[in-house]
């Protein structure tokens, strides 16, 4: 029998306790990562197309300078879509990390919750309109549907 590497006996005893429906490590309820950009090919693809295109377009305008930065630009707009974000919830917040930003949202805070085709969006702050945290859930929908319904009944009644 030969040996495995520590660290695939670690990840082995990882996605066991996933797919038992194990907690992750203390404090925190469940952590996830969501590329759109790979999960969603089709949208990708044209999103590329879109600023290739548009890129092509101004650097035959404006010049080659002029198309590098229209393309840099648009992809840094886009940074929530072409680059991996990472999720976590915990007993207190909810956690999202992207390329430019770091966002959370206590759970105390939470005054309503919007289902979107692809994410939740938690709703909190004062004002008629408050702010809100998108929870993208990727291939994980039912887990996260199911954490945060959990976690916002643990809070109590909404402020």
């Amino acid at each position: 029998m030969t040996e495995q590497p520590q660290a695939q006996l670690v990840a082995d005893a990882s996605l066991a306790r996933a797919l038992a429906g194990a907690a992750e490590a203390p404090g925190t309820s469940f952590a996830w990562t969501v590329h759109p950009l790979k999960e969603r090919p089709w949208a990708g693809a044209g999103v590329m197309a879109a600023v290739a295109g548009l890129g092509l377009a101004t650097g035959m305008l404006g010049g080659p300078g002029w198309g590098c930065l229209a393309v840099l630009g648009l992809v840094v707009s886009l940074h929530r879509f072409c680059f991996p974000s990472r999720f976590a919830l915990s007993e207190t917040e909810a956690t999202a990390e992207y390329l430019l930003a770091k966002e959370s949202c206590p759970w105390s805070a939470v005054r309503s919750t919007v289902l979107g085709q692809h994410g939740i969006w938690l709703i909190y702050g004062s004002g008629k309109r408050g702010r809100g945290m998108q929870l993208l859930w990727g291939r994980h929908r039912e887990r996260v549907l199911r954490e945060v319904e959990r976690l916002l009944a643990a809070r109590g009644p909404a402020a």
